[in-house]
């Protein structure tokens, strides 16, 4: 299934990156590995995740990040926020 990674989402991924390498580059390589692997994981399995009542999308978690997405005729990735964040809150205001 064809994988898309929504403007949003491709924002947190950059956000993720900077804040992580002003400490640690090598890690903030690491963790961005990380999650675009799990979203090329989506590809093979999208509804292996089930959907969150609460934010309506299906929620992929990687570390201490959560992928959210939503799966049509193809996976749409809308926003990749850390856990710890007000996700919910976050994901009402898109």
């Amino acid at each position: 299934m064809i994988v898309r990674v929504a403007q949003g989402a491709r924002l947190d991924l950059v956000e993720i990156e900077t804040a992580i390498a002003a400490d640690n580059p090598a890690a903030a390589e690491a963790v961005v590995h990380r999650i675009l692997a799990a979203i090329r994981g989506l590809s093979e399995f999208p509804l292996r995740f089930a959907v969150d009542q609460q934010v309506g999308t299906r929620r992929r978690p990687v570390g201490s990040y959560l992928i959210f997405y939503r799966v049509t005729d193809h996976v749409e990735v809308v926003r990749i926020l850390h856990g710890a964040r007000d996700w919910a809150a976050i994901l009402d205001e898109d």
